[in-house]
Protein backbone atom coordinates (compact mmCIF):
# COMPACT_ATOMS: atom_id res chain seq x y z
CA UNK A 1 0.00 0.00 0.00
CA UNK A 2 1.25 3.25 -1.35
CA UNK A 3 1.51 6.03 1.44
CA UNK A 4 -1.33 9.46 -0.13
CA UNK A 5 0.69 12.58 -0.03
CA UNK A 6 -0.76 15.40 -2.07
CA UNK A 7 -4.14 16.57 -1.12
CA UNK A 8 -6.98 17.98 -3.31
CA UNK A 9 -6.86 21.79 -4.09
CA UNK A 10 -9.83 22.29 -6.74
CA UNK A 11 -13.17 23.99 -5.82
CA UNK A 12 -16.58 21.87 -6.14
CA UNK A 13 -18.67 24.08 -7.45
CA UNK A 14 -20.80 22.50 -9.87
CA UNK A 15 -22.03 24.17 -13.25
CA UNK A 16 -24.57 22.13 -15.33
CA UNK A 17 -27.18 22.62 -18.36
CA UNK A 18 -26.65 22.15 -22.40
CA UNK A 19 -27.37 25.00 -24.31
CA UNK A 20 -27.97 24.44 -27.94
CA UNK A 21 -28.57 26.63 -31.13
CA UNK A 22 -27.93 26.81 -34.93
CA UNK A 23 -23.96 28.50 -36.10
CA UNK A 24 -22.43 26.06 -33.19
CA UNK A 25 -18.79 26.10 -33.35
CA UNK A 26 -16.00 23.38 -31.62
CA UNK A 27 -12.95 24.58 -31.15
CA UNK A 28 -9.62 21.88 -30.27
CA UNK A 29 -6.11 22.80 -29.25
CA UNK A 30 -3.12 20.18 -29.28
CA UNK A 31 -0.58 20.77 -26.38
CA UNK A 32 2.75 18.87 -26.48
CA UNK A 33 4.04 20.44 -22.72
CA UNK A 34 6.35 17.14 -22.57
CA UNK A 35 6.03 17.42 -18.73
CA UNK A 36 7.21 15.69 -15.91
CA UNK A 37 4.47 14.90 -13.18
CA UNK A 38 6.60 14.90 -10.06
CA UNK A 39 6.58 11.95 -7.70
CA UNK A 40 3.84 12.95 -5.03
CA UNK A 41 3.30 16.08 -6.30
CA UNK A 42 1.43 18.06 -9.41
CA UNK A 43 1.60 20.05 -12.49
CA UNK A 44 -0.85 22.46 -14.05
CA UNK A 45 -1.00 23.46 -18.23
CA UNK A 46 -3.45 25.72 -18.82
CA UNK A 47 -4.97 27.75 -22.00
CA UNK A 48 -6.92 30.73 -22.77
CA UNK A 49 -9.34 30.72 -25.50
CA UNK A 50 -10.43 34.35 -27.44
CA UNK A 51 -13.83 33.51 -27.95
CA UNK A 52 -15.94 35.96 -26.87
CA UNK A 53 -20.16 35.90 -26.83
CA UNK A 54 -20.81 31.93 -26.65
CA UNK A 55 -21.60 29.45 -24.11
CA UNK A 56 -19.94 25.81 -24.02
CA UNK A 57 -22.46 23.04 -24.88
CA UNK A 58 -19.83 19.74 -24.76
CA UNK A 59 -16.13 19.00 -24.05
CA UNK A 60 -13.92 16.43 -24.65
CA UNK A 61 -10.69 15.93 -23.54
CA UNK A 62 -7.39 13.52 -24.90
CA UNK A 63 -4.36 12.75 -22.53
CA UNK A 64 -1.45 10.94 -23.85
CA UNK A 65 0.50 9.97 -20.51
CA UNK A 66 3.44 8.16 -20.82
CA UNK A 67 5.77 6.15 -17.81
CA UNK A 68 9.05 8.43 -16.69
CA UNK A 69 12.14 7.28 -15.24
CA UNK A 70 13.39 3.73 -14.35
CA UNK A 71 10.47 2.83 -12.29
CA UNK A 72 8.34 3.84 -14.82
CA UNK A 73 4.49 4.86 -14.45
CA UNK A 74 1.63 3.86 -12.57
CA UNK A 75 -2.14 4.68 -13.45
CA UNK A 76 -3.56 4.17 -9.93
CA UNK A 77 -1.52 7.01 -8.89
CA UNK A 78 -3.14 9.85 -10.87
CA UNK A 79 -5.40 11.92 -10.43
CA UNK A 80 -6.61 14.31 -13.02
CA UNK A 81 -8.78 17.43 -13.70
CA UNK A 82 -10.31 20.22 -16.34
CA UNK A 83 -11.47 23.65 -14.66
CA UNK A 84 -12.97 26.50 -16.48
CA UNK A 85 -14.95 29.34 -14.58
CA UNK A 86 -16.50 27.77 -11.24
CA UNK A 87 -16.34 24.82 -12.86
CA UNK A 88 -14.30 21.49 -13.14
CA UNK A 89 -14.22 17.87 -14.12
CA UNK A 90 -13.02 14.90 -12.53
CA UNK A 91 -11.09 13.06 -15.73
CA UNK A 92 -9.02 10.74 -13.97
CA UNK A 93 -9.36 9.42 -10.05
CA UNK A 94 -6.89 6.71 -9.12
CA UNK A 95 -8.42 4.49 -11.66
CA UNK A 96 -8.46 1.00 -10.51
CA UNK A 97 -8.84 2.16 -6.64
CA UNK A 98 -12.04 0.09 -5.95
CA UNK A 99 -11.82 0.12 -1.77
CA UNK A 100 -10.44 2.66 0.72
CA UNK A 101 -6.88 1.14 1.47
CA UNK A 102 -6.60 -0.26 -2.42
CA UNK A 103 -3.85 1.39 -4.55
CA UNK A 104 -5.48 1.19 -8.18
CA UNK A 105 -4.09 -0.48 -10.99
CA UNK A 106 -0.55 -0.50 -11.49
CA UNK A 107 -0.51 -0.78 -15.37
CA UNK A 108 1.81 2.10 -17.37
CA UNK A 109 -0.12 5.41 -19.40
CA UNK A 110 -2.89 6.75 -20.65
CA UNK A 111 -3.69 7.48 -24.64
CA UNK A 112 -7.52 7.85 -24.51
CA UNK A 113 -10.18 10.27 -25.34
CA UNK A 114 -12.49 11.47 -22.67
CA UNK A 115 -16.05 12.22 -23.39
CA UNK A 116 -19.29 11.96 -21.69
CA UNK A 117 -20.60 10.16 -24.28
CA UNK A 118 -18.22 7.30 -24.52
CA UNK A 119 -19.54 3.65 -23.10
CA UNK A 120 -16.60 2.10 -20.67
CA UNK A 121 -16.28 4.11 -17.42
CA UNK A 122 -12.12 4.98 -17.21
CA UNK A 123 -11.87 4.01 -13.93
CA UNK A 124 -12.87 0.66 -14.42
CA UNK A 125 -10.76 0.02 -17.81
CA UNK A 126 -8.88 -3.33 -16.85
CA UNK A 127 -12.26 -4.46 -16.02
CA UNK A 128 -14.16 -3.50 -19.27
CA UNK A 129 -11.86 -4.46 -21.26
CA UNK A 130 -11.13 -7.99 -19.85
CA UNK A 131 -13.52 -8.25 -17.63
CA UNK A 132 -11.36 -8.50 -14.55
CA UNK A 133 -9.47 -6.03 -12.90
CA UNK A 134 -6.67 -8.39 -12.10
CA UNK A 135 -5.47 -8.39 -15.56
CA UNK A 136 -3.15 -5.81 -16.80
CA UNK A 137 -3.48 -3.85 -19.83
CA UNK A 138 0.25 -3.31 -21.24
CA UNK A 139 0.73 0.06 -22.29
CA UNK A 140 -2.23 1.26 -20.72
CA UNK A 141 -6.03 2.15 -22.19
CA UNK A 142 -6.57 3.57 -25.71
CA UNK A 143 -9.65 4.49 -27.41
CA UNK A 144 -12.46 6.97 -25.90
CA UNK A 145 -13.95 6.47 -22.52
CA UNK A 146 -16.15 8.18 -20.43
CA UNK A 147 -14.13 10.82 -17.85
CA UNK A 148 -13.98 9.19 -14.32
CA UNK A 149 -15.92 11.72 -12.85
CA UNK A 150 -15.58 10.76 -9.21
CA UNK A 151 -15.80 13.95 -7.09
CA UNK A 152 -14.65 11.68 -4.12
CA UNK A 153 -10.90 13.03 -2.62
CA UNK A 154 -8.14 10.84 -4.22
CA UNK A 155 -7.43 9.42 -0.40
CA UNK A 156 -11.17 7.78 -0.02
CA UNK A 157 -12.51 7.38 -4.00
CA UNK A 158 -13.55 3.90 -4.49
CA UNK A 159 -15.19 2.63 -7.73
CA UNK A 160 -19.04 3.31 -6.00
CA UNK A 161 -18.25 6.79 -5.29
CA UNK A 162 -20.50 9.04 -7.30
CA UNK A 163 -19.88 10.27 -10.48
CA UNK A 164 -20.99 14.03 -10.55
CA UNK A 165 -17.94 15.46 -12.05
CA UNK A 166 -18.58 14.44 -15.73
CA UNK A 167 -17.70 17.11 -18.47
CA UNK A 168 -21.36 17.96 -18.66
CA UNK A 169 -20.88 20.10 -15.81
CA UNK A 170 -18.46 22.27 -17.69
CA UNK A 171 -21.57 23.08 -19.65
CA UNK A 172 -23.40 26.33 -19.78
CA UNK A 173 -20.23 28.22 -18.79
CA UNK A 174 -18.41 31.31 -21.49
CA UNK A 175 -16.13 29.49 -23.49
CA UNK A 176 -13.62 31.94 -23.73
CA UNK A 177 -11.04 32.31 -20.79
CA UNK A 178 -8.46 30.13 -19.26
CA UNK A 179 -8.82 26.15 -18.96
CA UNK A 180 -6.81 24.75 -16.48
CA UNK A 181 -5.95 20.86 -16.77
CA UNK A 182 -4.21 19.40 -13.03
CA UNK A 183 -2.69 16.40 -13.15
CA UNK A 184 -1.07 15.26 -9.70
CA UNK A 185 0.72 12.10 -8.75
CA UNK A 186 -0.87 11.02 -5.10
CA UNK A 187 1.80 7.90 -4.01
CA UNK A 188 5.61 8.01 -4.38
CA UNK A 189 7.21 5.20 -6.01
CA UNK A 190 6.35 5.68 -9.19
CA UNK A 191 6.60 9.05 -12.25
CA UNK A 192 4.65 9.13 -14.89
CA UNK A 193 5.37 11.95 -18.02
CA UNK A 194 2.17 14.15 -19.51
CA UNK A 195 3.52 13.91 -23.21
CA UNK A 196 0.28 16.11 -24.73
CA UNK A 197 -2.97 16.90 -24.73
CA UNK A 198 -5.84 18.47 -26.24
CA UNK A 199 -9.14 20.37 -25.65
CA UNK A 200 -12.30 20.04 -28.23
CA UNK A 201 -14.35 22.61 -27.34
CA UNK A 202 -18.24 23.17 -28.58
CA UNK A 203 -20.25 26.61 -28.25
CA UNK A 204 -23.77 27.11 -28.70
CA UNK A 205 -22.89 29.88 -31.82
CA UNK A 206 -19.80 31.49 -33.54
CA UNK A 207 -19.90 34.26 -30.69
CA UNK A 208 -20.07 38.15 -30.70
CA UNK A 209 -17.43 40.98 -30.51
CA UNK A 210 -13.34 40.37 -31.36
CA UNK A 211 -12.35 36.93 -31.39
CA UNK A 212 -8.69 35.44 -31.55
CA UNK A 213 -7.47 31.85 -32.03
CA UNK A 214 -4.20 30.17 -31.37
CA UNK A 215 -3.14 27.35 -33.25
CA UNK A 216 -6.90 25.76 -33.25
CA UNK A 217 -9.26 23.88 -35.25
CA UNK A 218 -11.95 25.87 -35.59
CA UNK A 219 -15.13 23.57 -36.83
CA UNK A 220 -19.18 25.24 -37.97
CA UNK A 221 -21.12 22.90 -36.55
CA UNK A 222 -24.34 24.91 -37.93
CA UNK A 223 -25.86 26.09 -41.49
CA UNK A 224 -24.70 29.11 -43.16
CA UNK A 225 -23.44 32.12 -40.79
CA UNK A 226 -21.75 35.63 -41.08
CA UNK A 227 -18.86 36.12 -38.30
CA UNK A 228 -18.81 40.05 -38.54
CA UNK A 229 -16.32 40.91 -35.52
CA UNK A 230 -12.62 41.17 -35.76
CA UNK A 231 -10.05 38.31 -35.50
CA UNK A 232 -7.06 37.66 -34.43
CA UNK A 233 -4.75 34.83 -35.65
CA UNK A 234 -1.55 33.23 -33.84
CA UNK A 235 0.12 30.21 -35.13
CA UNK A 236 -1.58 28.32 -37.88
CA UNK A 237 -5.62 27.83 -37.59
CA UNK A 238 -7.16 25.17 -39.60
CA UNK A 239 -11.03 26.27 -40.32
CA UNK A 240 -13.22 23.49 -41.62
CA UNK A 241 -17.19 23.66 -42.23
CA UNK A 242 -19.38 21.47 -44.17
CA UNK A 243 -21.98 24.77 -44.80
CA UNK A 244 -20.95 28.55 -45.93
CA UNK A 245 -19.07 30.72 -43.51
CA UNK A 246 -17.93 34.27 -44.07
CA UNK A 247 -15.84 36.61 -42.36
CA UNK A 248 -16.54 39.97 -43.09
CA UNK A 249 -14.39 41.86 -40.00
CA UNK A 250 -10.96 42.43 -40.12
CA UNK A 251 -8.78 39.08 -40.06
CA UNK A 252 -5.14 40.43 -38.29
CA UNK A 253 -2.43 38.60 -36.77
CA UNK A 254 1.24 37.11 -37.34
CA UNK A 255 -0.94 34.02 -37.72
CA UNK A 256 -2.13 31.52 -40.52
CA UNK A 257 -5.09 30.46 -42.33
CA UNK A 258 -6.07 26.63 -43.43
CA UNK A 259 -8.97 26.08 -44.88
CA UNK A 260 -10.64 22.38 -45.03
CA UNK A 261 -14.11 20.93 -45.09
CA UNK A 262 -16.60 20.36 -47.72
CA UNK A 263 -18.14 23.78 -47.22
CA UNK A 264 -17.39 27.51 -48.37
CA UNK A 265 -15.18 29.44 -46.72
CA UNK A 266 -15.56 33.21 -47.25
CA UNK A 267 -12.90 36.04 -46.75
CA UNK A 268 -14.73 39.56 -47.47
CA UNK A 269 -12.80 42.13 -44.73
CA UNK A 270 -9.30 44.16 -45.55
CA UNK A 271 -7.39 41.55 -43.80
CA UNK A 272 -3.51 42.06 -42.74
CA UNK A 273 -2.49 38.47 -41.40
CA UNK A 274 0.66 37.43 -42.28
CA UNK A 275 0.54 33.69 -42.06
CA UNK A 276 -0.48 32.69 -45.27
CA UNK A 277 -3.69 31.20 -46.71
CA UNK A 278 -3.43 27.04 -47.37
CA UNK A 279 -6.45 25.67 -49.15
CA UNK A 280 -6.93 22.11 -48.77
CA UNK A 281 -10.75 21.25 -49.53
CA UNK A 282 -13.99 22.71 -50.03
CA UNK A 283 -14.44 26.09 -51.69
CA UNK A 284 -12.41 29.03 -50.26
CA UNK A 285 -13.91 32.87 -51.52
CA UNK A 286 -12.67 36.13 -51.26
CA UNK A 287 -14.65 39.06 -52.07
CA UNK A 288 -11.82 41.86 -51.34
CA UNK A 289 -8.34 42.73 -52.55
CA UNK A 290 -6.31 42.32 -49.26
CA UNK A 291 -8.65 39.00 -48.46
CA UNK A 292 -5.35 36.76 -48.00
CA UNK A 293 -3.93 39.28 -45.93
CA UNK A 294 0.21 39.68 -46.66
CA UNK A 295 0.93 36.21 -46.88
CA UNK A 296 1.21 33.58 -49.75
CA UNK A 297 -1.84 31.35 -50.76
CA UNK A 298 -0.69 27.47 -51.07
CA UNK A 299 -3.01 25.84 -53.28
CA UNK A 300 -3.30 22.13 -51.91
CA UNK A 301 -6.90 21.50 -52.88
CA UNK A 302 -10.20 22.16 -53.43
CA UNK A 303 -11.37 25.62 -55.08
CA UNK A 304 -10.42 28.81 -54.81
CA UNK A 305 -13.46 31.52 -55.91
CA UNK A 306 -13.69 35.02 -56.21
CA UNK A 307 -16.70 36.83 -55.54
CA UNK A 308 -17.12 40.11 -56.26
CA UNK A 309 -17.51 42.64 -59.05
CA UNK A 310 -13.45 43.01 -60.32
CA UNK A 311 -10.51 41.72 -57.70
CA UNK A 312 -6.92 42.04 -57.48
CA UNK A 313 -4.57 39.72 -55.60
CA UNK A 314 -0.79 40.82 -55.22
CA UNK A 315 -0.20 37.66 -52.90
CA UNK A 316 2.15 35.04 -54.57
CA UNK A 317 0.53 31.63 -55.08
CA UNK A 318 2.13 28.18 -54.84
CA UNK A 319 0.48 24.91 -56.95
CA UNK A 320 0.97 22.34 -54.57
CA UNK A 321 -2.01 20.23 -55.83
CA UNK A 322 -4.81 19.78 -58.30
CA UNK A 323 -6.96 22.48 -57.57
CA UNK A 324 -9.47 24.87 -59.61
CA UNK A 325 -9.81 28.16 -59.85
CA UNK A 326 -13.38 29.92 -60.29
CA UNK A 327 -13.03 33.05 -61.72
CA UNK A 328 -17.04 33.84 -61.37
CA UNK A 329 -16.46 37.06 -61.42
CA UNK A 330 -13.20 38.84 -63.04
CA UNK A 331 -10.45 38.04 -60.88
CA UNK A 332 -6.08 38.78 -61.27
CA UNK A 333 -3.50 37.17 -59.80
CA UNK A 334 -0.73 39.97 -59.49
CA UNK A 335 1.36 37.57 -57.70
CA UNK A 336 4.50 34.98 -58.62
CA UNK A 337 3.00 31.36 -59.36
CA UNK A 338 5.20 28.78 -58.88
CA UNK A 339 4.61 24.98 -58.07
CA UNK A 340 4.20 22.20 -60.06
CA UNK A 341 0.65 20.71 -59.96
CA UNK A 342 -2.14 21.03 -62.38
CA UNK A 343 -4.79 23.94 -62.53
CA UNK A 344 -7.84 24.21 -63.71
CA UNK A 345 -10.00 27.56 -64.19
CA UNK A 346 -13.73 27.36 -64.40
CA UNK A 347 -16.37 30.31 -64.04
CA UNK A 348 -17.55 32.21 -67.12
CA UNK A 349 -15.36 35.41 -65.82
CA UNK A 350 -11.96 36.58 -67.04
CA UNK A 351 -9.09 35.57 -65.03
CA UNK A 352 -6.01 37.44 -65.49
CA UNK A 353 -2.14 36.07 -64.77
CA UNK A 354 -0.55 39.07 -64.42
CA UNK A 355 2.90 38.68 -62.94
CA UNK A 356 6.04 38.12 -65.27
CA UNK A 357 7.01 35.44 -62.90
CA UNK A 358 7.21 32.04 -64.69
CA UNK A 359 7.92 29.58 -61.93
CA UNK A 360 4.80 27.85 -61.91
CA UNK A 361 5.63 24.28 -64.02
CA UNK A 362 2.10 22.36 -64.07
CA UNK A 363 -0.52 22.67 -66.57
CA UNK A 364 -3.55 25.18 -66.46
CA UNK A 365 -6.75 23.70 -67.77
CA UNK A 366 -9.10 26.56 -68.88
CA UNK A 367 -12.51 25.04 -68.70
CA UNK A 368 -14.63 27.63 -68.79
CA UNK A 369 -14.61 31.58 -69.22
CA UNK A 370 -11.03 33.42 -70.44
CA UNK A 371 -7.68 33.24 -69.76
CA UNK A 372 -5.53 36.06 -69.83
CA UNK A 373 -1.75 35.79 -69.63
CA UNK A 374 -0.67 39.71 -69.87
CA UNK A 375 2.57 38.22 -67.28
CA UNK A 376 4.32 35.04 -68.13
CA UNK A 377 3.61 31.77 -67.42
CA UNK A 378 6.53 31.01 -69.79
CA UNK A 379 7.33 26.95 -67.49
CA UNK A 380 3.18 26.03 -67.71
CA UNK A 381 1.49 24.27 -70.38
CA UNK A 382 -1.93 25.59 -71.18
CA UNK A 383 -4.84 23.55 -72.48
CA UNK A 384 -8.07 25.44 -73.51
CA UNK A 385 -11.15 23.39 -73.65
CA UNK A 386 -14.63 23.59 -75.09
CA UNK A 387 -16.14 26.92 -74.61
CA UNK A 388 -13.13 28.65 -73.23
CA UNK A 389 -10.58 31.46 -74.10
CA UNK A 390 -6.53 31.84 -74.00
CA UNK A 391 -5.86 35.58 -74.58
CA UNK A 392 -3.10 38.41 -73.57
CA UNK A 393 -0.37 39.74 -74.48
CA UNK A 394 2.28 37.32 -71.61
CA UNK A 395 4.16 34.66 -72.31
CA UNK A 396 2.59 30.81 -72.28
CA UNK A 397 4.27 27.70 -72.35
CA UNK A 398 3.32 24.70 -74.86
CA UNK A 399 -0.56 25.60 -75.78
CA UNK A 400 -2.95 23.16 -76.98
CA UNK A 401 -6.25 24.46 -78.62
CA UNK A 402 -8.96 21.58 -78.15
CA UNK A 403 -12.34 21.37 -79.95
CA UNK A 404 -14.35 23.95 -78.68
CA UNK A 405 -11.79 25.94 -77.65
CA UNK A 406 -9.99 29.34 -78.71
CA UNK A 407 -7.01 31.66 -79.03
CA UNK A 408 -7.26 34.78 -79.08
CA UNK A 409 -3.93 37.06 -79.39
CA UNK A 410 -3.65 40.43 -77.03
CA UNK A 411 -6.49 42.00 -75.45
CA UNK A 412 -7.60 43.80 -79.31
CA UNK A 413 -4.90 43.30 -81.18
CA UNK A 414 -2.08 42.40 -80.09
CA UNK A 415 0.85 39.34 -79.61
CA UNK A 416 0.79 36.35 -77.40
CA UNK A 417 4.02 33.70 -77.13
CA UNK A 418 3.17 30.97 -76.69
CA UNK A 419 5.63 27.29 -76.70
CA UNK A 420 5.18 24.27 -78.68
CA UNK A 421 1.17 25.14 -79.93
CA UNK A 422 -1.00 22.41 -81.08
CA UNK A 423 -4.13 23.10 -82.88
CA UNK A 424 -6.82 20.89 -82.54
CA UNK A 425 -9.90 19.91 -85.20
CA UNK A 426 -13.32 21.98 -83.72
CA UNK A 427 -10.60 24.85 -82.29
CA UNK A 428 -10.84 28.47 -82.98
CA UNK A 429 -8.16 31.24 -83.55
CA UNK A 430 -10.47 34.47 -83.18
CA UNK A 431 -8.03 36.57 -84.86
CA UNK A 432 -8.45 40.61 -85.06
CA UNK A 433 -6.79 43.65 -86.94
CA UNK A 434 -7.42 47.46 -86.71
CA UNK A 435 -5.20 48.48 -89.23
CA UNK A 436 -4.57 47.26 -92.44
CA UNK A 437 -1.13 48.99 -93.15
CA UNK A 438 0.44 48.30 -89.37
CA UNK A 439 2.67 46.06 -87.58
CA UNK A 440 1.67 42.36 -86.75
CA UNK A 441 1.16 41.63 -83.35
CA UNK A 442 1.29 45.46 -82.48
CA UNK A 443 -2.19 47.20 -81.12
CA UNK A 444 -1.90 49.25 -84.06
CA UNK A 445 -1.97 46.27 -86.50
CA UNK A 446 -3.04 42.40 -86.29
CA UNK A 447 -3.02 39.40 -83.64
CA UNK A 448 0.25 37.39 -84.45
CA UNK A 449 0.84 34.26 -82.35
CA UNK A 450 4.44 34.39 -81.83
CA UNK A 451 5.27 30.30 -81.74
CA UNK A 452 8.69 29.93 -79.44
CA UNK A 453 8.76 26.06 -81.22
CA UNK A 454 6.48 24.00 -83.63
CA UNK A 455 3.31 24.29 -84.91
CA UNK A 456 1.23 21.00 -85.17
CA UNK A 457 -2.10 21.28 -86.94
CA UNK A 458 -3.83 17.84 -86.07
CA UNK A 459 -7.24 19.00 -87.59
CA UNK A 460 -8.61 17.19 -90.86
CA UNK A 461 -10.95 17.78 -93.89
CA UNK A 462 -13.67 16.37 -92.28
CA UNK A 463 -12.79 17.93 -88.62
CA UNK A 464 -11.60 21.14 -89.13
CA UNK A 465 -9.62 24.25 -87.42
CA UNK A 466 -12.21 27.35 -87.78
CA UNK A 467 -9.87 30.57 -87.83
CA UNK A 468 -12.07 34.36 -87.62
CA UNK A 469 -11.54 37.13 -89.00
CA UNK A 470 -12.78 40.24 -87.43
CA UNK A 471 -11.80 44.02 -87.86
CA UNK A 472 -11.80 46.77 -85.06
CA UNK A 473 -12.43 50.20 -85.56
CA UNK A 474 -9.60 52.49 -83.99
CA UNK A 475 -11.92 55.31 -83.19
CA UNK A 476 -12.79 56.20 -80.11
CA UNK A 477 -11.43 55.29 -76.19
CA UNK A 478 -11.33 51.83 -76.95
CA UNK A 479 -11.33 49.13 -79.84
CA UNK A 480 -14.52 47.76 -80.80
CA UNK A 481 -16.03 45.88 -83.95
CA UNK A 482 -15.96 48.71 -87.15
CA UNK A 483 -13.80 49.08 -90.05
CA UNK A 484 -10.44 48.49 -89.74
CA UNK A 485 -7.92 51.47 -90.54
CA UNK A 486 -5.91 51.69 -93.92
CA UNK A 487 -7.77 48.96 -95.84
CA UNK A 488 -8.22 49.31 -99.35
CA UNK A 489 -9.84 46.68 -101.02
CA UNK A 490 -8.64 47.35 -104.82
CA UNK A 491 -4.83 46.38 -103.05
CA UNK A 492 -3.77 42.47 -102.24
CA UNK A 493 -2.60 41.88 -98.38
CA UNK A 494 -0.36 39.12 -96.89
CA UNK A 495 -0.57 39.73 -92.93
CA UNK A 496 1.65 37.03 -91.12
CA UNK A 497 -0.94 35.51 -87.95
CA UNK A 498 1.18 33.03 -86.74
CA UNK A 499 5.15 32.70 -86.55
CA UNK A 500 6.74 29.42 -85.64
CA UNK A 501 10.79 29.02 -84.90
CA UNK A 502 10.78 25.26 -85.29
CA UNK A 503 8.12 25.57 -88.18
CA UNK A 504 4.69 24.37 -89.25
CA UNK A 505 3.18 20.41 -89.31
CA UNK A 506 -0.12 19.03 -90.69
CA UNK A 507 -0.60 22.12 -92.71
CA UNK A 508 -3.37 21.67 -95.45
CA UNK A 509 -5.50 24.24 -96.74
CA UNK A 510 -8.58 22.33 -96.32
CA UNK A 511 -8.00 21.83 -92.61
CA UNK A 512 -9.32 25.30 -91.97
CA UNK A 513 -12.70 27.14 -91.92
CA UNK A 514 -12.17 30.80 -92.92
CA UNK A 515 -15.08 32.68 -91.38
CA UNK A 516 -14.56 36.74 -92.28
CA UNK A 517 -18.03 37.53 -91.18
CA UNK A 518 -16.70 39.68 -88.72
CA UNK A 519 -14.56 41.95 -91.07
CA UNK A 520 -16.80 44.91 -91.62
CA UNK A 521 -14.75 46.86 -94.09
CA UNK A 522 -15.91 46.48 -97.85
CA UNK A 523 -13.87 43.69 -99.57
CA UNK A 524 -15.58 44.64 -103.59
CA UNK A 525 -15.49 41.22 -104.20
CA UNK A 526 -11.75 40.23 -102.59
CA UNK A 527 -11.35 36.91 -101.41
CA UNK A 528 -9.40 35.90 -97.92
CA UNK A 529 -7.10 32.49 -97.64
CA UNK A 530 -4.67 30.77 -95.24
CA UNK A 531 -1.41 29.88 -96.66
CA UNK A 532 1.98 28.24 -95.27
CA UNK A 533 4.82 30.75 -95.84
CA UNK A 534 8.22 29.05 -94.42
CA UNK A 535 7.91 28.93 -91.05
CA UNK A 536 4.97 31.34 -91.13
CA UNK A 537 0.91 31.57 -91.64
CA UNK A 538 -0.65 33.78 -93.40
CA UNK A 539 -3.84 35.74 -93.82
CA UNK A 540 -3.95 36.71 -97.62
CA UNK A 541 -6.61 38.64 -98.93
CA UNK A 542 -6.96 38.99 -102.72
CA UNK A 543 -8.01 42.01 -104.43
CA UNK A 544 -10.70 41.84 -107.48
CA UNK A 545 -9.38 44.20 -110.36
CA UNK A 546 -11.48 47.94 -110.82
CA UNK A 547 -13.39 47.37 -114.48
CA UNK A 548 -10.31 49.34 -116.12
CA UNK A 549 -8.15 47.01 -114.84
CA UNK A 550 -9.99 44.75 -117.15
CA UNK A 551 -10.79 46.35 -120.24
CA UNK A 552 -6.84 47.38 -120.48
CA UNK A 553 -6.24 43.98 -119.98
CA UNK A 554 -8.07 42.38 -122.38
CA UNK A 555 -7.09 45.72 -125.16
CA UNK A 556 -3.53 44.32 -124.60
CA UNK A 557 -4.15 40.68 -125.28
CA UNK A 558 -6.39 41.56 -128.50
CA UNK A 559 -2.99 43.65 -129.59
CA UNK A 560 -0.88 40.87 -128.99
CA UNK A 561 -3.33 38.64 -131.05
CA UNK A 562 -3.70 40.80 -133.62
CA UNK A 563 0.17 41.32 -133.68
CA UNK A 564 1.07 37.66 -133.94
CA UNK A 565 -1.43 37.34 -136.91
CA UNK A 566 -0.31 39.26 -139.07
CA UNK A 567 3.11 37.94 -138.12
CA UNK A 568 1.97 34.72 -138.87
CA UNK A 569 0.00 35.94 -142.56
CA UNK A 570 3.53 37.01 -143.59
CA UNK A 571 5.03 33.53 -143.53
CA UNK A 572 2.55 31.96 -145.65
Amino acid sequence: MKRNLIPLLLPVTLCAGNVTALGQMRITHAYTPGVAIPDAGEVVDSRSFGIAGSKVTEVTVSLDIVGYGFDGGYNGDLYAALSHGSAYSVLLNRTGKATPTGSGYSDDGFHVTLSDSAVGDIHNYRSVLNGSDGIAVPGGPSGTWQPDGRIASPDPVVSSSPRTALLSVLNGQDAGGEWRLLLSDHSAGATSKLVGWSLAVTTDSVGTGAQSFSSDLVEFLGLSQILSGPLTLIGQNTFKSAFDTRFDGQIDGSGGLVSSGAGELGLYGANSFSGGTRLQSGTLTVGNNSALGSGSLSLEGGTFKSAVTSLTLPNSVTAQAVSTINASTALTLAGSISGSADLHKTGTARLTLSSPSSLHSGTWYVDAGTLEVSGSIANAAVRVGSGAMLTGGGTVGGTTITSGGTLSPGQSAGQISLGNTVWQGGGTYAWQIDDATGTAGNSIGWDLAQINGSLSITATSLNRFTFTVSSLSPVGPGYSAGDAAHFNAGQSYSWRVASTTQGVSGYSADQFLLDTSGFSNDTLGGSFSLELSGNNLNLSFTAVPEPGTYATMIGSMLGLFALHRRRSRRWV
